[in-house]
């Protein structure tokens, strides 16, 4: 998904774009692993509910291009994120089909992948800020 007409944009604007990747990627969100809670839910309602560590990488890489790690939280299917600073809406399907958006002020992105039942998953992300955009891919594992 790489957009050579816009990297300069990209390389103008891309710090602004980055910020909001972090929540993503898709499924681009800034918590370190340390900080997620460590217990699972007691019944989870979905084979996908728990805590999904993410890590994610702007297309094209850099050499400077540090990966982005986060942790989303996955409850009866529903994605959520716990910095208030970003308003994070998605769902897992039953197969396992992700699909997240994220905003923050004029800063928006969407994501979209698969989650697999034996704790990995992968996708593709965009994002777009009134000066630049941008994409890039994520990878998830459980860590419940």
């Amino acid at each position: 998904m790489v957009r050579l007409p816009i990297l300069s944009l990209i390389e103008q604007g891309a710090e602004a774009v980055r910020k909001l990747m972090f929540p993503l990627a898709t499924i681009g969100l800034l918590v370190p692993l340390w900080l997620a809670p460590a217990s699972p839910p007691a019944h989870a309602a979905t084979p996908f509910d728990g805590n999904w560590a993410s890590r994610s990488l702007p297309t094209p890489v850099k050499p400077a291009t540090a990966l982005i790690s986060y942790v989303l939280r996955i409850t009866d299917g529903n994605i959520s994120y716990a910095d208030p600073a970003f308003d994070v809406s998605g769902r897992v399907a039953p197969n396992g089909q992700v699909r997240v958006a994220v905003r923050s002020g004029q800063r928006e992105a969407v994501g979209t992948g698969r989650l697999s039942r034996d704790g990995y998953g992968e996708g593709s992300w965009s994002g777009r800020s009134t000066s630049a955009s941008c994409s890039g891919h994520w990878e998830a594992e459980r860590r419940d």
